[in-house]
């Protein structure tokens, strides 16, 4: 609201500006003064909306969900949960942060990582809601349905310190005193989990709009 306040008070100058350049006389019209002034007008513009939108951004962005870190097992039900006790809320993206442990799809410690084996698998945290449906990540970004294995784009599920699930098309609405899971997917889906190890704890962080 903040960021949609600012930019009508500009926009309201903006065109103050012009009215007042649209009273000088067709002949100033043509002068290079007022094509220069123009253009600077034009530059500051942009540059003040594109300082407004950042602020924005930086003062409202991420708000952390877990007094405590979320910690997941990997097997026998190992999901970790968290209740949120805000306003109900459209949620447009989650990061993960990342806080204690390792976490693998095998007996042996090479594969531990931070997000879901070091194998070529890769991630395999997954967010759901109470009744266990899927809210991150997002179908076209699994390559593997058994067992829930998919891809973050310029992530590594082995040294990544946070990952981001995002969706600003498609937010979901988190109510007040709603609950999320998040799960390792092969435990989820209860697939070939039985020689899982490790348990890692993370921070969950919202992107309200």
């Amino acid at each position: 609201h903040r960021v949609h306040h600012n930019i009508n008070i500009i926009y309201l100058h903006h065109f103050r500006i012009r009215e007042k350049l649209e009273d000088y006389p067709r002949s100033c019209h043509r002068s290079t003064w007022y094509r220069v002034a123009r253009m600077i007008f034009k530059f500051l513009f942009i540059v003040t909306i594109s300082s407004v939108i950042a602020n924005a951004q930086q003062e409202d962005d991420w708000k952390q969900l877990s007094l405590l870190p979320v910690c997941v097992r990997p097997r026998d039900k190992g999901y970790g949960h968290l209740q949120y006790h805000g306003k109900s809320k459209l949620v447009a993206a989650l990061k993960l942060k990342h806080q204690t442990g390792k976490i693998r799809c095998t007996n042996n410690e090479a594969f531990d990582s931070n997000w879901g084996c070091a194998k070529e698998n890769g991630f395999n945290i997954i967010v759901t809601d109470e009744s266990n449906h899927v809210i991150y990540p997002h179908e076209e970004l699994i390559k593997d349905s058994s067992g829930m294995w998919y891809y973050l784009p310029l992530a590594d599920a082995v040294h990544s310190t946070e990952i981001v699930f995002e969706d600003f098309c498609h937010p979901f609405y988190l109510q007040q005193y709603g609950k999320l899971r998040f799960w390792y997917g092969e435990d989820l889906k209860k697939h070939s989990d039985t020689d899982n190890q490790g348990q890692v704890c993370f921070d969950v962080l919202a992107l309200f709009i």
